[in-house]
């Protein structure tokens, strides 16, 4: 009796931990055949040299396809113009995003969710016929232009609403502020508003406690909205494409280049492994930073 006990006894965490790893599997197995098998695809190409028609690998390993990038200083002005214009992005709009995050956390009472709901409902269409939208706003003869000079205010079409980098600025700006509200409006909900009003007790100033308290309880919403915006705005090629020009071009408009038209494989994969390498480096970092809990509650 005592025997058969044990056995049975035994085998629950056995069960359990059967049951626990077929759950995992499907998550590890999407994983490897959406991520890992991909990067690694793209990470070996980039040390490869192949064959202009048959795409058949002629020497490996070999450091050419980095190289390509280290002596083309257009390119890496390419990459330098990328990361500042990605930087720029990220910071105008988590900036813009913690402006209306913390007026609808502070200030409205009412039908909160609501608001957060209609600021993403115009997203809802497709990407693609956004950025047609903004094609149309802008420009030299775009709506904006047209209407400035029809009304007098200009005599000339302003250039810095033309197809350009300011252009490419603008567009993803518009286009990512609204999802970043969620994450820091996330954060700014869970403070302990006894914390703010001790602090005003205290004497405190509202700009001295926004910088002392509010602030750095809501830095894990804005680490989020950081990665939301800085992972997919560094390899973006589509919003350049459509209102870039020529001097809205970003390395992901390269990387799409060598993949699609120049039929560079290996070049590709070494520009697309550089970026892949920035980013993991300022993701890293953050989670240095603010740690991966604390992320995650913001999520």
């Amino acid at each position: 009796m005592k025997s058969g006990e044990a056995q049975k006894n035994s085998r629950g965490p056995k069960a359990a931990r059967l049951k626990g790893l077929l759950l995992v599997v499907p998550t590890y197995l999407w994983l490897i055949v959406t991520f890992l098998i991909p990067v690694l695809s793209v990470l070996m190409l980039s040390f490869a040299e192949l064959h202009p028609a048959t795409k058949d690998i002629l020497r490996f390993p070999i450091l050419d396809n980095y190289a390509t990038l280290v002596i083309n200083l257009d390119y890496i002005f390419v990459l330098l113009r990328t990361l500042l214009l990605t930087v720029a992005v990220t910071v105008s709009s988590v900036g813009l995003a913690y402006v209306l995050a913390y007026f609808i956390t502070f200030k409205i009472l009412k039908n909160r969710y609501t608001i957060l709901i209609a600021f993403q409902a115009p997203y809802i269409a497709s990407y693609m016929m956004v950025l047609l939208a903004w094609r149309l706003l802008l420009g030299r003869t775009g709506v904006i232009n047209s209407l400035l000079m029809s009304i007098g205010l200009t005599n000339a079409p302003v250039e810095l609403l033309g197809y350009n980098a300011f252009s490419v600025w603008l567009v993803l700006t518009a286009t990512w502020f609204p999802w970043l509200i969620l994450p820091i409006f996330v954060s700014l909900e869970k403070i302990d508003r006894s914390l703010l009003e001790a602090s005003q007790d205290l004497g405190a100033s509202p700009t001295k406690t926004f910088l002392k308290i509010t602030f750095p309880l809501s830095l894990p919403g804005v680490f989020v909205a950081i990665l939301f915006v800085f992972i997919p705005t560094i390899g973006e090629f589509v919003a350049p494409s459509v209102v870039g020009g020529t001097t809205g071009l970003m390395f992901g408009n390269l990387i799409y280049d060598f993949f699609l038209k120049g039929y560079r494989w290996e070049i590709g994969s070494a520009f697309a492994v550089c970026l892949l390498g920035i980013v993991i480096v300022a993701v890293v970092a953050l989670f240095r930073k603010i740690g991966f809990e604390k992320l995650m509650e913001s999520l």
